[in-house]
């Protein structure tokens, strides 16, 4: 199948005399059909168009449900000159695209801003190899949106169920990803289920279950935690015996990452040598010392959003009374209770609940 003006064409009724480009690069195609030949088309010798036919059909019928959707107007693989840019499909200002192919983080901040630069919104839905990926997988996450009512979440669509599927309230929980699913078969009720609030709280596992599993990765020598454990070494402690308190924000916004507990542990760990600082330089050093890695094209105020959980975790700190702020600088803070070993801790959970 090729695109002539807009418009999907099968080989066996296009016409030699027409012009008709390829759906994954845009470039001329060839048609080759004859009383011995199966209707076909094919690209020039000199091409680098290197689609994948399989992939090619998945990703032109994904467009066609999706330009199907929408109102009258909409077009499909349309040219901005502007930008040298082609939109999946284009409705006045708002362009759809449908990703079913990897994208390099860059080229995808490309096209986002190659897009802004001339008026128009994107829009990005995910193909069905994005929804059987990791969701902690950065080449996903960094697809994430927000919406008040459905918090984080990302849209696939099924070309071949005609199937749109909303993953939404996505959020760390105890480290790992939790979320909701949905399915849609039109797109205006999708919408429509955007408009009332969807979240809901987070069902938590044990907390004994939660120090097991950080247990279970330090002793097989998981990367991450492993250098969280190396951290606490140098602080003369241990990750599996960290605070109770560092278990405080069980939620977390998808967009902490392998530090959902470093950022915490590190707090605790470096408050008393800035007694007599400013708290705002700390959070600063704090921040910068975590190295964020993930990047979320579609999120604004990312920083200010994890800057926020860090106040609040040092305002629950003076809350408890284990931290005095006054004007602005860190007076007092008190010990933390580290225990021996996760048994030594699981102990102290059973006795509290």
């Amino acid at each position: 199948m090729a695109y002539e003006n807009g418009r999907l064409v099968k080989a066996s009724d296009a016409l030699k005399t027409h012009h008709y480009r390829c759906c994954e690069c845009g470039e001329l195609l060839v048609l080759r059909k004859g009383i011995n030949k199966i209707p076909h088309f094919a690209h020039q010798s000199n091409s680098k168009c290197n689609s994948n036919e399989g992939e090619s059909y998945v990703h032109n019928l994904g467009k066609f449900r999706i330009l199907h959707s929408l109102p009258n107007g909409t077009r499909v693989e349309v040219y901005l000159p502007m930008i040298k840019q082609r939109a999946d499909v284009l409705y006045h200002h708002l362009a759809v695209e449908y990703q079913c192919s990897p994208i390099t983080l860059k080229r995808l901040t490309e096209r986002v801003s190659g897009y802004l630069s001339i008026g128009i919104t994107s829009f990005w839905i995910l193909g069905m190899k994005y929804y059987r990926k990791r969701l902690a997988s950065p080449n996903v996450l960094k697809f994430l949106r927000y919406h008040k009512n459905t918090g984080f979440y990302l849209i696939y669509l099924d070309p071949l169920t005609s199937r749109y599927l909303l993953r939404y309230c996505i959020c760390q929980s105890d480290g790992k990803y939790q979320y909701q699913d949905r399915t849609f078969t039109k797109w205006a009720t999708m919408i429509a289920f955007f408009k009332s609030n969807r979240q809901k709280e987070q069902l938590h596992p044990n907390l004994i279950k939660v120090c097991q599993r950080i247990e279970y990765q330090v002793r097989h020598l998981d990367p991450n935690m492993m250098k969280l454990q190396e951290y606490c070494y140098y602080h003369h402690s241990s990750i599996t015996g960290c605070p109770l308190i560092c278990h405080h924000y069980r939620d977390l916004p998808p967009v902490f990452g392998k530090q959902w507990l470093k950022w915490v542990v590190m707090i605790i760990c470096e408050l008393k040598k800035w007694v007599g600082k400013r708290i705002r330089q700390f959070v600063s050093e704090v921040y910068q010392k975590l190295d964020f890695t993930d990047h979320f094209v579609f999120l604004v105020n990312v920083k200010e959003l994890r800057v926020s959980y860090i106040n609040g975790f040092l305002n629950d700190l003076i809350d408890r009374k284990l931290l005095v702020i006054e004007h602005g600088i860190i007076k007092q803070v008190s010990d933390f209770t580290w225990y021996r070993d996760v048994y030594a801790k699981i102990n102290v959970i059973r006795e509290c609940s």
